[in-house]
């Protein structure tokens, strides 16, 4: 490992990819902009992996990620996959953080003011009345014996 210099890196203009060996390359697009690539195989696939862009991954971390992520592949862990999977489960996380803020009283009032004003009076008195005497007095009711409930 080692063909680039942080210089050559700093300096690079013209479009094209760049190896700084062992599967390390810098991709410069044709708008000036660099990327940092590993390229490895894998089960006899092989796989391109994105590490980051310069100038916030410098040279040193950048043979820093590849070297590191080397070190999984000959574990045979598959690097872009174990990312992948993290960020799937980053996502759920955050789907499930923001699916506990939405209560359903918040959504039947966002509904109630988003479609309420096209209701005649009656019309909406008695769909509110409704809604909280039998739904949302479940959900209350729900919410008391929630094994996650905050009350």
């Amino acid at each position: 490992m080692g063909k680039l210099t942080a210089n050559q890196v700093k300096n690079l203009v013209e479009a094209g990819t760049y190896e700084d060996g062992e599967g390390l390359r810098l991709l410069v697009k044709p708008s000036g902009r660099k990327t940092w690539v590993l390229r490895f195989q894998l089960n006899g696939k092989r796989r391109e992996m994105g590490l980051g862009s310069y100038p916030q991954l410098d040279l040193k971390k950048a043979r820093a990620a590849a070297y590191e992520n080397k070190v999984q592949i000959l574990n045979g862990t598959d690097p872009l996959a174990k990312r992948q999977a993290e960020q799937a489960a980053q996502r759920e996380a955050a789907r499930r953080e923001l699916a506990q803020l939405i209560t359903f009283e918040k959504l039947a009032a966002d509904y109630r003011d988003a479609h309420g004003s096209s209701w005649s009076e009656k019309w909406r008195k008695g769909w509110l009345r409704k809604l909280d005497s039998a739904a949302l007095a479940l959900c209350r009711l729900d919410a008391l014996h929630s094994p996650t409930s905050k009350l």
